[in-house]
C-alpha cells in the first residue's frame, strides 16, 4: 500500500529528512562518547528507546468522514511520529502515567487527521496552481537546508515517499489554507493587545528569575505574528467545529 503524507505531514517528513543527512560521521563520534561518559556516570541513565504502537485491536479503518475512510497505517504512522517526539524527552509509555499520556496521544492524532480530512473535503473545489505549489516546495527545500531536486528525491525515497507526494501534500494545504481566508476575515490586532502580552510575558520572565528582559520594541512584531497565529487558529477551529455539526463521522478506535 502506497504510503500517504496527509495534510500536515509534508513539514514534518521534510524535518525528519534534514535531521537524518543532518548529523555528519564526526558528530556522530562526538556524540557516542558523551554517552558512554554519562552512562558510566549514570548507569541509571537510559538512552530513548525505539516506539511501535501495538496495533492488535486497530482496525483497518480507524473513522470514516462523510464516507471517506481513515486507514490503519495513516493512523499508527502518525501515533508512533508523536510518540517518539516524547520519548526523546523520556517519557516511558510502559509506565501507568505514559499510558495514560499514549491515550491522550492517539485521542489528539485521531481528532487531528479527522479535521484534516473535513477540510480538505471542504476545500476541494479551491484553486490552486503549479506556481503557487513551486513556491511552496522552494520555500520549504530553502528551509531544511536542502540544495537540490535530486537531493530533495533521494531524502524523500529514505521516508518511502515521492516529490508527487510532496506536492500533492502542499497542494492540498495551499487549498485548506485559501478556503479558511476566503470563510473568514484577516485578524487584526490591536496595539493594546500587543502591549498587554508583552507584560505578561515580562511578569512570567521576572517569576522565573530571568536577568534579562527583552524591550518591548525588541517583542514587539513576533508577539505581534504569534497574536495573528492564534486568532488565525481560532478561525480554524470554528471552521472545523461547523464542518463537524454538518458532517457524518464514525470513529472505531
Amino acid at each position: 500500500m502506497k504510503k500517504k503524507l496527509g495534510l500536515g505531514m509534508a513539514a514534518i517528513a521534510l524535518a525528519v529528512t534534514l535531521a537524518a543527512c543532518g548529523d555528519n560521521e564526526e558528530t556522530e563520534v562526538e556524540t557516542d562518547e558523551t554517552e558512554t561518559e554519562e552512562t558510566a556516570e549514570h548507569p541509571e541513565t537510559e538512552a530513548p528507546s525505539e516506539f511501535s504502537l501495538d496495533t492488535e485491536d486497530i482496525p483497518e479503518v480507524v473513522a470514516t468522514v462523510n464516507g471517506e475512510d481513515i486507514e490503519r497505517d495513516d493512523y499508527v504512522r502518525a501515533v508512533e511520529s508523536q510518540a517518539m517526539m516524547y520519548t526523546q524527552f523520556g517519557i516511558d509509555f510502559n509506565d501507568e502515567e505514559g499510558q495514560a499520556m499514549l491515550e491522550e496521544v492517539k485521542d489528539g492524532v485521531l481528532q487531528g487527521l479527522i479535521e484534516d480530512r473535513l477540510l480538505i473535503q471542504a476545500s476541494e473545489d479551491v484553486e490552486v496552481t503549479d506556481e503557487e505549489i513551486d513556491q511552496e516546495l522552494e520555500m520549504a527545500m530553502a528551509q531544511s537546508q536542502i540544495e537540490s531536486q535530486e537531493q530533495l528525491e533521494e531524502l524523500l525515497a529514505e521516508q518511502g515517499f515521492t516529490v508527487e507526494d510532496l506536492r500533492e501534500d502542499f497542494e492540498k494545504q495551499l487549498r485548506v489554507q485559501k478556503f479558511i481566508e476566503e470563510q473568514t476575515e484577516a485578524p487584526e490586532v490591536s496595539e493594546e493587545e500587543i502591549q498587554s502580552a508583552y507584560d505578561q510575558q515580562v511578569e512570567m520572565a521576572e517569576q522565573s528569575g530571568a536577568e534579562e528582559i527583552p524591550s518591548f520594541e525588541e517583542q514587539r512584531d513576533s508577539i505581534e505574528a504569534e497574536l495573528i497565529q492564534e486568532a488565525r487558529m481560532a478561525q480554524r477551529d470554528q471552521i472545523v467545529a461547523e464542518l463537524q455539526e454538518q458532517s457524518d463521522i464514525e470513529t472505531n478506535v
